[in-house]
């Protein structure tokens, strides 16, 4: 089987007018984001509004987490609020789905990964200690009989 792959169009304008096509779909995403940003930036006092609503523990544990990061890490604790001050449409939407997102009960979620949410509740008992059962080492290999075989010589180390 023989592929030919060669592109003999006489078009002279074929790579640029894909370049052209390219620069129009990055200008036509700049303007829907843009578009998307203003939509946001009017809509979110009502976003933060309905967040509050429907669960205010949502916008007070962002609070806190603000709170404890700039406690911890001061410089990043500023960067982080500033930035959620700079793009509060984005944060407003952030914590309206987070507000709307079903919370999931703690059982669940220790069904899910016992581990990822900490250690068990349950303590284990201390100074108990498992029973295991002795295992017997196996015997040492001793070197076979010495055959007049020359095939022999090929294994030896």
């Amino acid at each position: 089987m023989n592929f030919n792959y060669q592109n003999r169009s006489n078009n002279p304008f074929g790579g640029i007018l894909s370049l052209v096509f390219l620069v129009v779909m990055i200008i036509g995403l700049f303007y829907l984001f843009s578009a998307f940003t203003k939509f946001l930036y009017w809509a979110s006092p009502v976003l933060i509004i309905a967040t509050l609503v429907i669960r205010y523990q949502v916008v007070v544990n962002y609070m806190k987490q603000l709170a404890g990061l700039l406690k911890s890490m001061p410089l990043l604790g500023v960067g982080a609020i500033l930035l959620t001050f700079l793009l509060y449409p984005f944060v407003a939407l952030h914590l309206f789905l987070k507000a709307l997102r079903k919370p999931i009960p703690e059982s669940e979620r220790r069904a899910q990964n016992p581990f990822f949410f900490g250690p068990p509740k349950e303590k284990p008992e201390e100074d108990v200690f498992t029973e295991f059962e002795d295992l017997t080492e196996p015997e040492p290999r001793t070197k076979k009989e010495e055959s007049d075989d020359d095939y022999d010589q090929f294994f030896e180390l």
